[in-house]
């Protein structure tokens, strides 16, 4: 079982995956319960490949919580960003900053997808 409350580096899906925010292990515990009734909840994870590694965008309890019950976790992939477009989004403080980030970038084939998803977590939590 995952207590921490700063950023991980997980084995997701086979891949190393960095989490940048931290969390918080009671509502790992809480989401990691649910997980156990009924499989994963909701939305897939937004994630960024970074070669090496990939870096989770958004669900870092949800990553936990899988992480500890061996789940598959359902992904959807940024594009592939030049170095500017990856500072914006590194600087996103909240998934509502994250939101403005990707759709100042909605011309990037494959970014609706990604957009849709965030949307929804940013408006239906």
């Amino acid at each position: 079982m995952i207590d921490r409350d700063t950023s991980l580096s997980l084995k997701i899906n086979g891949r190393t995956t960095l989490t940048p925010n931290g969390v918080i292990p009671g509502k790992v515990e809480v989401i990691r319960s649910g997980m156990e009734a009924g499989g994963w909840p909701g939305r897939p994870i937004i994630m960024y490949d970074c070669g090496d590694y990939v870096i989770a965008l958004t669900g870092s309890h949800r990553l936990c919580a899988a992480h500890d019950l061996g789940l598959d976790v359902p992904v959807v992939w940024v594009p592939e960003l030049d170095a500017t477009q990856w500072d914006i989004l590194q600087s996103c403080c909240n998934d509502e900053d994250l939101l403005s980030a990707l759709e100042s970038m909605s011309d990037i084939p494959g970014m609706g997808k990604v957009i849709k998803v965030i949307r929804e977590e940013v408006y239906y939590g």
